[in-house]
């Protein structure tokens, strides 16, 4: 078992009420981040482990807070280690937009204008949390991340220039 995983366990035996039953993979994502499902006989959470050198949470939980304030649909901080880099998240599920689609896309649309409308209007300024502009730069910096990401360490092949 890896260290921080079990440090990870320790720490929900500390804020987490119920026993856990279970700790599933939650998502994965191009980042040092990784989420766990945390099941207990009542409830689920979801739990953020970032390691701290790597993946600093203070604008996480700053935008997340301010997306609350706007009420845009974000997961409220239930509980947070800064120091060891995890944050206790609540559980918003797992069904996604695009199977759903189809069923309900008037509704669905509207809901997702709404939310960038309010996020559009509200307060958030990318200054007051230290957030880059989205540039040039960070585009290709991102597109970067494919390769290595998904084609080196998930396909295991390398990508040929012509």
């Amino acid at each position: 078992m890896d260290h921080r995983l079990s440090l990870l366990k320790d720490w929900l035996k500390t804020v987490v009420e119920q026993p856990v039953v279970e700790l599933s993979n939650a998502s994965a994502d191009a980042s040092f981040r990784r989420y766990f499902r945390v099941h207990t006989a009542n409830t689920t959470f979801v739990v953020m482990d970032a390691p701290p050198d790597k993946e600093p949470l203070d604008r996480f939980i700053a935008v997340d807070r301010a997306l609350l304030e706007q009420g845009v649909h974000a997961p409220k901080i239930i509980s947070q280690n800064l120091e060891q880099g995890f944050l206790l998240l609540e559980d918003l599920g797992n069904q996604l937009y695009l199977p759903r689609l189809p069923d309900n896309p008037e509704q669905l649309y509207a809901d997702a204008i709404k939310a960038l409308i309010k996020i559009q209007l509200g307060s958030i300024d990318q200054q007051s949390f230290d957030l880059p502009d989205y540039s040039k730069a960070l585009l290709w910096s991102e597109l970067e991340l494919f390769e290595h990401w998904y084609v080196q360490q998930h396909l295991g092949k390398t990508l040929v220039n012509f």
